[in-house]
């Protein structure tokens, strides 16, 4: 399953996890994958989140993409899940968007087969699937 933002201007880092409940910004603690110009920072995930995340980002200093990918897909995994875009320029404000992983289908022991994945709050990234 990938989560993909669209975004313009000019991106140091782009971060993506777990939203916190009632904030707009990603857990601290569950950020899953967190994407800079250089490329992709060592994080510390979840244990039920080893091994299943991943992302790759494009584009250039004035537009690009951050896609994030979660596999093996499980009922658990039905969450809020946010990307927290940082400037390069400190003064200027995050951005941050979030969705919500509706997952549907046959599950057996755990794993899902056929996942689908609403939009929930999509104003600031664009969210394509």
């Amino acid at each position: 399953m990938n989560f993909t933002w669209s975004f313009s201007g000019d991106i140091y880092i782009a971060d993506w996890g777990l939203k916190l409940p009632g904030l707009h910004h990603i857990d601290n603690n569950k950020r899953l994958v967190s994407l800079t110009k250089a490329g992709s920072a060592v994080l510390v995930v979840p244990s039920e989140y080893t091994g299943r995340v991943s992302g790759i980002r494009s584009g250039n200093s004035s537009a690009g993409r951050a896609i994030f990918t979660l596999s093996k897909i499980r009922k658990y995994d039905e969450k809020y899940y946010g990307c927290q875009l940082y400037p390069t320029i400190p003064d200027d404000p995050a951005i941050f968007d979030s969705v919500r992983l509706v997952v549907q289908g046959r599950c057996v022991q755990g794993r899902c087969v056929g996942p689908n994945i609403y939009s929930h709050n999509n104003k600031n990234g664009k969210l394509m699937r």
